[in-house]
């Protein structure tokens, strides 16, 4: 049996989420004034190294560049490092938002292997209600296929679809009619399942193949108490 890849992902997601969430702390026992959101992109730009995701580094980069102008431009109306550096340092939405869904969500998206996840919940747990993302996940080329026509279909209408950055500045357009037609290929497979006498809830995949390791386990239960005595605190 293997370790679980996925949930190495999670594991490394939540760390970086609870470095920003300790970013305080860790700058007054340091005795210095690091801007953490800077520490997570190089954490994420590390990650990304060892993971080979290339795209995501790309992405990373415009979209912290970006930010860090943008904020430094509204809060002081100057670009200048000085101003940079303080308005990194500030507790924003913008930049808790970006620090804890933004980069974790597309980082989980370029990183993660969706073909072996539903062996990878099927041996973490035996909820069966899990079982149900299979007709989805099975299908994952379709869906990314229907996420490219979607992309050409905005590209005939005039839209400029072909730069990266648009592809991300253009997510209300495609998100919903994409998260729309997935749903639908979900309940198509559920009614061919249906139609074939098939039950989903009896699937079971061939022996294990992934199971959660003592380090994943303890990495988890740490990262949940460290999460909790910051609430607490």
């Amino acid at each position: 049996m293997k370790v679980s890849y996925n949930l190495n992902l999670v594991i490394i997601i939540l760390t970086g989420i609870l470095f920003y969430a300790y970013s305080d702390i860790l700058n007054h026992m340091l005795n210095v004034n690091i801007p953490f959101a800077l520490v997570i992109v190089i954490y994420y730009a590390i990650i990304s190294f060892a993971y080979k995701r290339y795209p995501f580094l790309q992405f990373l980069l415009i979209t912290f560049m970006f930010l860090a102008c943008y904020l430094s431009f509204i809060n002081y109306f100057s670009l200048g490092v000085d101003e940079v550096i303080m308005a990194l340092s500030k507790r924003s939405l913008p930049l808790f938002l970006y620090c804890n869904f933004l980069l974790p969500g597309v980082f989980f998206s370029y990183a993660a292997n969706f073909y072996i996840l539903t062996n990878e919940v099927s041996g973490m747990t035996k909820n069966k209600v899990a079982y149900f993302i299979i007709p989805v996940l099975i299908k994952r080329e379709l869906i990314v296929h229907r996420y490219n026509t979607i992309l050409e279909s905005l590209y005939t209408r005039g839209i400029n679809t072909k730069s990266f950055i648009n592809k991300y500045l253009l997510l209300p357009l495609w998100i919903v009619p994409l998260f729309i037609t997935t749903l639908m290929e979900g309940v198509e497979s559920y009614e061919y399942n249906r139609m074939l006498k098939v039950n989903i809830l009896n699937y079971n995949p061939t022996h294990k193949k992934y199971y959660t390791s003592w380090w994943q386990k303890l990495s988890l239960f740490l990262i949940v108490c460290l999460f909790v005595l910051k609430i607490i605190l």
